[in-house]
């Protein structure tokens, strides 16, 4: 009886179809592997490819091409209005909220939001370290108000509605109805103004694939890979020609050049609705 189920799951595990736009970093790693020459410059070892697969993953293809686009909803912290950044997380694309529609939009950035807090103390009134040493600090501690005349600048509203529409010169323009945020890199986290009024945000972002134990990469950048790992594995070695380490160098960066245009390529269609979007004077049809 367990030899039929172990049986079954094997054969449901084989049948288990996936698409074939990610390609294993350890897949990459046998395959040159096996391409090896024995009269080849490059002597490395299984763990030290990984390793620079994996570099080649984070340095490369995640932060010069964004190819590991992710999105999240993250609830806020109401009591601090703040969001915690994901573990995995480099660089943001897009902080917004959804309108009635699904659709992302974004809020505005405002590098004035504070996020100062004061040094930390103990009963004795020393600073309080934390395991390196470093002063640990309290949580920001500022609370907006409405201070100063609302009716200063008058002369400037001529039409107005709640001070903020229709001045003399013009509406004005600048300013974000949703909301501002600001990044904290100290804290790891987002800081959003005090009239913030929901209770979370969507947040897209490059994440750091080479934090798996075998991390995708897309198949437009294999090439690029084996080759990044090629040069990385013989760009220190004192025994080998410069002009080899040269050759391999612009052998990778070249793949690369050619997997960023493989990865942000558009097709047919996608330049149709370009077109379609543009104001003419007469339509423009774009037949199979």
């Amino acid at each position: 009886m367990l030899s039929c189920i172990r049986w079954l799951k094997q054969k449901n595990k084989k049948n288990v179809k996936m698409a074939r736009n990610l390609i294993a970093s350890s897949n990459i790693v046998n395959d040159y592997l096996l391409g090896r020459e024995n009269n080849d410059y490059d002597s490395s070892n299984e763990k030290q490819l990984m390793m620079y697969a994996k570099q080649a993953v984070r340095d490369e293809l995640a932060i010069d091409l964004g190819a590991y686009l992710k999105s999240v909803k993250l609830t806020v912290d109401t009591s601090l209005n703040t969001v915690t950044l994901p573990n995995d997380y480099i660089e943001y694309t897009k902080i917004g909220v959804l309108d009635s529609n699904c659709n992302v939009q974004v809020l505005g950035l405002n590098n004035k939001i504070n996020f100062a807090g004061t040094f930390a103390l103990d009963g004795g009134g020393d600073k309080i370290l934390d395991s390196d040493g470093v002063e640990t600090l309290n949580p920001k501690e500022c609370t907006p108000t409405d201070g100063g005349d609302e009716y200063a600048g008058i002369f400037f509203n001529n039409y107005y509605e709640n001070f903020n529409n229709g001045r003399l010169f013009g509406l004005g323009g600048g300013t974000n109805a949703r909301g501002y945020y600001r990044i904290n890199p100290m804290d790891n986290r987002i800081e959003l103004d005090s009239s913030y009024a929901y209770d979370y945000i969507i947040l897209e972002y490059i994440a750091d694939e080479s934090m798996t134990a075998d991390p995708q990469v897309p198949v437009e950048a294999e090439e690029f890979v084996r080759n990044y790992i090629y040069y990385r594995s013989i760009e220190k070695k004192n025994n080998i020609p410069q002009s080899a380490i040269a050759q391999a160098q612009v052998r990778a960066y070249n793949a690369k050049k050619k997997a960023n245009f493989r990865i942000k390529m558009f097709n047919k269609s996608e330049a149709s609705q370009q077109i379609f979007r543009r104001y003419q004077l007469s339509p423009k049809f774009l037949n199979d």
